[in-house]
């Protein structure tokens, strides 16, 4: 997967190494795959790596160096802050059995950098490229612990011999089957927009027009890795899925619901509770 987004040879080598080291916890003689209850194997490999010095011969960099410390830490959690990467070190040292008394090396290393100032200070493409990284990598884990076949992930990230023409001939069944006839003179308009060089593409069009599918021109010329739709109801993203899986087909397109009406009234009844 790493080779499929065209990363250069030094986050190349970032990954690989976060690949090597994430679960070099699991390799320390206290942990134990059979024991019912373990030591966190990301905090504990974390502080051999640290105490030992293994990356300062690979890492020269601060940045790659703090970046590779993060990542192993929080590869079973979201991308937490500071304080929370400290409090998850102090509830890893309640577990009993583990390498270490005290994760020391772990929580000095997390207290001492400024992640505020090491990030404002890289350049903004290599730092959504470790992020990338790091959402790859975490995904990829997961994957392999499901024990899922290596072929199935990657074909995500291929352009598939025959979806140009998949997607062409599903825009003309589908306009055939909404309109009783298929408009040449709409599709080569919608091809012409859909063709545009401009990194943003914003069109206004009456319903009916054409624009889903132009949104499929757009798909099928520029052949992009992944596309995300976001659209205003469950409603509207029901019907768009349907529109889809007649035209591409459902291997190709998955749903994601995110309530945002009931996220805000939490935070506004939360703020309303707080301030009372």
């Amino acid at each position: 997967m790493i080779k499929k987004y065209g990363f250069s040879e030094v986050l190349s080598d970032f990954a690989i190494l976060f690949c090597c080291l994430h679960d070099i916890g699991k390799l320390l003689p206290t942990w134990d795959i059979n024991k019912k209850v373990r030591p966190y194997h990301s905090i504990e490999g974390v502080e051999w790596l640290l105490e030992n010095k293994v990356l300062d011969s690979y890492i020269n960099d601060k940045f790659r160096y703090t970046m590779l410390i993060y990542a192993i830490i929080t590869h079973h959690s979201p991308l937490i802050k500071k304080m929370d990467i400290i409090n998850a070190i102090i509830e890893a040292e309640k577990i009993y059995n583990r390498s270490y008394e005290e994760y020391k090396n772990c929580k000095n290393f997390i207290k001492t950098v400024n992640f505020k100032s090491l990030i404002n200070n890289v350049n903004t493409e290599v730092l959504h490229e470790i992020i990338d990284i790091l959402g790859i990598l975490k995904t990829a884990d997961i994957l392999s612990a499901n024990g899922a076949p290596f072929e199935k992930v990657l074909i995500q990230y291929e352009w598939l011999s025959g979806l140009k023409n998949k997607i062409e001939d599903g825009i003309k069944k589908r306009a055939e089957e909404k309109r009783g006839f298929f408009d040449e003179n709409v599709f080569r308009k919608q091809l012409e927009i859909a063709d545009s060089k401009d990194k943003n593409v914003l069109i206004a069009a009456p319903t009916g027009w054409g624009k889903t599918a132009l949104a499929l021109c757009r798909m099928m010329l520029t052949k992009p890795t992944k596309i995300f739709y976001i659209l205003p109801t469950i409603t509207a993203i029901k019907d768009f899925y349907e529109t889809f899986n007649k035209i591409i087909s459902e291997e190709y397109i998955g749903e994601y619901f995110y309530f945002a009406d009931v996220e805000l009234t939490k935070k506004i009844l939360k703020k309303k509770v707080n301030i009372s």
